[in-house]
């Protein structure tokens, strides 16, 4: 099985966190949050077996291929592209790297690519509030991701001179980052998340 040794190392991560070890403080990581809670929570009800890892991991990937079909559907692309798309995304899933901080960072990319997408589409500028959120969630995921997915954002924003926008975007992605920074601190692995995470 691709990935095992990954999936082993994070469901012991998930393990440690739900006997009560607090994150970063007690148990190394070096990404975001949200991914080893959400193992964590798949540890205690399955009672610390791998099928929870891999559920998490089956959902998550699930979640990316909807996104994708979702996507290629709503901008209107030729059902030609769904096979290459449908065999790309298939060749993901073997990715050794298959793992649940990956695979929710691309869910989170991708659902920000769509919230951009949709207010290009629609004009909407709520899209962009959301799009600025997302991008704070992907803070959670991968930080380095995130502050890619901010740029992406924000440079056309800028070029183009989208103020109010630019302002939208940014006050989602702060308000988001700024929540799962919280958390962190208040849990009291805030110190080690800075020396681990950046």
């Amino acid at each position: 099985s691709m990935g095992t040794a990954d999936a082993s190392w994070f469901l012991r991560v998930a393990c440690r966190m739900a006997s009560g070890e607090v994150l970063y403080r007690d148990v190394f990581y070096g990404a975001g949050p949200i991914a080893p809670h959400l193992a964590s929570l798949a540890a205690r009800i399955s009672g610390g077996e791998m099928i929870a890892i891999r559920a998490l991991q089956l959902l998550l990937f699930a979640a990316i291929a909807i996104l994708v079909s979702a996507t290629l559907h709503r901008a209107g692309l030729a059902s030609r592209w769904r096979i290459p798309v449908f065999c790309a995304l298939v060749a993901y899933g073997f990715e050794p790297a298959f793992s649940i901080y990956n695979l929710l960072s691309t869910v989170l990319l991708l659902s920000v690519l769509r919230a951009a997408l949709e207010w290009q589409w629609g004009g909407q500028t709520r899209w962009l509030w959301v799009a600025g959120v997302l991008a704070g969630l992907e803070f959670g995921a991968k930080q380095n991701v995130a502050v890619l997915a901010a740029v992406a954002l924000g440079v056309p924003l800028l070029v183009r001179g989208e103020w109010r926008g630019l302002v939208r975007v940014t006050a989602g992605f702060t308000a988001a980052a700024a929540a799962l920074a919280a958390a962190v601190w208040i849990e009291g692995g805030w110190t080690q998340f800075l020396e681990y995470g950046f």
